[in-house]
Order: structure tokens, then sequence, then C-alpha cells
């Protein structure tokens, strides 16, 4: 939905009555509409831990595919921790 959505559609074509009192309450409506709380906001990362999650979703993915073990996953972790994860958990 936040990258893209389908376009709103009324499409009655045995009740045209409906269309009509559905669009009039949609634009009755509108007005109460407000933005979603993070409308317009950037969220960035710290600086120094940027880059600490680089390739971990590729590790998952290897996991779960049986090319790397559970301790491979428990071992990024634990760096991933140590390189400042902890920290990014605390902003």
């Amino acid at each position: 939905m936040f990258i893209c959505s389908p376009e709103s559609v009324v499409a009655y074509p045995d009740l045209p009555q409906i269309v009509e009192y559905l669009t009039a309450w949609r634009q009755r409506n509108l007005g109460f509409v407000r933005d979603p709380v993070l409308v317009g906001r950037q969220i960035q990362e710290p600086a120094r831990p940027a880059g600490i999650s680089d390739g971990f979703e590729d590790l998952v993915n290897d996991v779960v595919r049986g090319r790397q073990s559970l301790r491979d996953l428990r071992n990024a972790v634990d760096e991933w921790r140590r390189n400042g994860g902890d920290e990014l958990g605390a902003t």
C-alpha cells in the first residue's frame, strides 16, 4: 500500500443509485481524512552502525535454505550486537 495501491473503484452497473450514494458519502467524509503520523518523515539509522546489517538478510535466506547453520546466524547476531546493534534499539 505504501508504494502503490489500486485505484478506488465503485462499480455497480446494475445499481447506479448506490454509486451516487457511495460517491456522495466519500465526498462528505473527505474533510475528516488525516495523514498518517509518519507522512513526510524520514527515519535514519545513526551514522556509525548504519552498515552493520549489510548481508544479514542474505544470511537468513541461506539458513532457511540450509546453506548455513543456525550457529552461523547466532554468531552473526552476536557480532551485530557487538558492532552497535544494541545502540540502534536504544535510540
